[in-house]
């Protein structure tokens, strides 16, 4: 195991045979933080900072964030990869580079925040993405599962500027969920003519809504301005 707390200046480069678990700071001011583990990476109320750098995590077992641990980069992109379980309960940002979140192997869960002010945010699953947290982005908003998107009852993802993608085989949003793009589109493309669960209702929405998607007070919004759309990807009605 490789257990490290540590503040540098420069580029820092952490490999471990087996897995990699990071309790205190990990910062750098200019370089980036690449992180690679043979077994998996807990990141435990720990933080990694870079100010002009990129952040890399990649694992072939599971990837935690928890314990409210931070991944931040002022102005690079970030990256973080596993092979099996991604679970996120911290805060990952970026000032104005991308961020990726990908769990290839299983499910991707989010509990905390990602954030990118001027770049793209992406996550993507082999199995399952589950939003309990927030996706906020200048950019475009891409989430991307090889099964369900489950949305949880207090979620909240918001493309200020861009265009919000959701990509599944099936979509669960909870009541309360919130999807919007305030100057672009909120887009819904399904693989297969399977169900969409989302309640709302048409009468409190901003723009157009997913047609025949009705329920009670309170519910799922999907919205977009009067300029922008909201689409189903298999009906292909605005």
């Amino acid at each position: 195991d490789v257990k490290l707390t540590t503040t540098i200046t420069g580029q820092i480069q952490l490999e471990a045979g087996s897995e990699v678990i990071i309790l205190g700071l990990v910062q750098t001011e200019g370089g980036d933080v690449a992180t690679s583990s043979g077994d998996q990476i807990i990141v435990n109320g720990g933080a990694i900072q870079t100010g002009a750098g990129a952040v890399d995590l990649s694992a072939p077992n599971d990837v935690q964030v928890t314990g409210g641990s931070n991944i931040i980069s002022q102005s690079g992109s970030i990256a973080v990869t596993s092979q099996a379980n991604l679970t996120v309960t911290g805060n990952v940002a970026s000032d104005s580079g991308d961020v990726v979140l990908t769990a290839t192997g299983d499910q991707l869960s989010l509990v905390g925040s990602v954030t990118s002010a001027a770049g793209e945010v992406q996550l993507v699953a082999g199995d399952t993405i589950v939003v309990e947290g927030s996706v906020s982005s200048g950019g475009d908003i891409t989430l991307s599962s090889g099964d369900r998107i489950s949305l949880g009852p207090a979620s909240t993802i918001e493309s200020q500027s861009g265009d919000a993608f959701l990509v599944a085989f099936d979509l669960d949003a909870e009541p309360g969920s919130t999807v919007i793009a305030p100057q672009g589109m909120v887009k819904i493309s399904k693989p297969l003519n399977l169900d969409i669960v989302i309640p709302a209702t048409a009468a409190t929405q901003i723009g157009a809504l997913l047609s025949g998607a009705h329920g009670s007070a309170g519910a799922t919004t999907l919205a977009s301005s009067g300029a922008g759309e909201v689409q189903d990807g298999t009906s292909g009605t605005p």
